[in-house]
């Protein structure tokens, strides 16, 4: 980038901050504190990770949380190997006070059953 445009960065990163707080403010969680829960995604052909069904307790839905769970499952799930594998994390869900968030518990990958397993003929 030019200097020019340097310029404007942090002016810009320090507007979009409040907005964001203006807009969603309201649905920040409060920091520190553990928030029990689950997550049940899943990885697909192209490397894309989707949660099918979260749930942790007084967590509202925000951009903050969905960045920190996209992020968190992106890592457990964004690899090759892990295609078409659905996964459980069952833990707790908390803010750092520098704002990271973070998932502590396990991930396991939950069991399918497959069409041989149902006894097809």
């Amino acid at each position: 980038m030019s200097n020019f445009a340097d310029a404007f960065l942090e002016p810009e990163a320090a507007f979009k901050a409040a907005v964001m707080h203006q807009t969603w403010g309201h649905l920040k969680v409060d920091r520190r504190k553990r928030h029990p829960g689950y997550i049940l995604f899943t990885a697909g052909e192209f490397r894309d990770v989707v949660v099918i069904k979260s749930d942790f307790d007084d967590v509202p839905d925000s951009p903050w949380f969905y960045t920190h769970i996209h992020d968190f499952i992106s890592k457990k799930a964004g690899k090759r190997e892990q295609c078409g594998k659905v996964f459980r994390f069952d833990g707790y869900y908390r803010v750092c006070l520098n704002g990271v968030g973070q998932f502590i518990g396990k991930v396991r990958v939950v069991r399918m059953p497959s069409r041989r397993s149902r006894g097809a003929s």
